[in-house]
């Protein structure tokens, strides 16, 4: 398997960007540029941010996606944790 960087190109905001990754993470970038590239026309095309600019709108973009991330991570592991505890429950139930 080759491991050696590849190399790709993405559009985000308009703008295209050459970006490098390790083997196998060509994919995932791709579809983490048209998650982001959606979000920030989302935050321009929005009617109270019309003049915003790429960058601002990048970085709402970043912070929203992080949220999400955060948030995602956090009810999984709430999810896990309330499973266990239902699973002790009944194991100590019989």
């Amino acid at each position: 398997m080759d491991d050696s960087p590849q190399h790709l190109k993405v559009r985000i905001g308009g703008r295209e960007l050459s970006l490098s990754c390790a083997a196998g993470q060509r994919e995932s970038l791709e579809n983490a540029a048209t998650i982001l590239n959606k979000e920030i026309s989302v935050i321009q095309n929005s009617s109270h941010t019309n003049s915003i600019s790429l960058e601002a709108s990048a970085i709402i973009a970043a912070l929203n996606l992080a949220a999400e991330l955060i948030e995602t991570k956090q009810n999984s592991a709430r999810f896990d944790f309330d499973k266990l505890i239902d699973e002790i429950n009944t194991a100590l139930a019989d």
